[in-house]
């Protein structure tokens, strides 16, 4: 263990890197103690796709303006007040982030190019399964979004939604950490 004051350790474990749905939640806290959240999950809308957290985190802190997968970023332009996606190491080191994730089952690699997927292949029995789990996750996402919006970066606002029982542990943890 380095005891210099440049040194920093990120630790997870390797699940971490398998593709699959999941819940997350970033927890910012300045340091002047206030805290900050953003809530998103992974499973695409649009394609039968649901990267690994990590992979997602990386499309989460691209600082390219025309990104469309960094609304992290964009959320943190608003705890400064920017515009631009550019933050000084100064202003950065007054913040420490956590990201917690919750693993959920029911993902399915998609067999076949994705590369060549189209509106065809979502007539599918695999596809339409995908759909449908991706939709759960969507409504625990959305059901996080609408009660906690004024405490997250999110952008949009969310949607009351019902939650699958198997759902209301994820919910009610995430609702732990918001209200602490």
């Amino acid at each position: 263990m380095s005891n210099t004051s440049n040194y920093r350790c990120i630790e997870f474990n390797g699940v971490a890197l398998h593709p699959s749905f999941s819940i997350y939640l970033f927890e910012i806290v300045k340091n002047d103690n206030k805290k900050f959240f953003y809530v998103g999950m992974t499973g695409d809308n649009h394609y039968p796709s649901a990267r690994s957290i990590l992979h997602r985190l990386a499309g989460h802190i691209s600082l390219l303006n025309n990104s469309t997968q960094n609304q992290f970023i964009v959320g943190l332009k608003k705890v400064f007040g920017k515009t631009e996606n550019t933050f000084t190491k100064e202003e950065l080191s007054e913040l420490n982030i956590k990201l917690h994730s919750w693993h959920i089952d029911g993902f399915t690699k998609w067999e076949g190019s994705l590369k060549y997927f189209n509106k065809n292949n979502k007539t599918s029995k695999e596809y339409k399964e995908y759909e449908n789990m991706q939709q759960k996750v969507l409504a625990l996402e959305n059901k996080i979004i609408f009660d906690f919006h004024n405490r997250l970066l999110n952008k949009t606002k969310g949607i009351d939604s019902s939650l699958e029982k198997n759902y209301q542990i994820i919910y009610n943890e995430i609702k732990q950490i918001i209200e602490q």
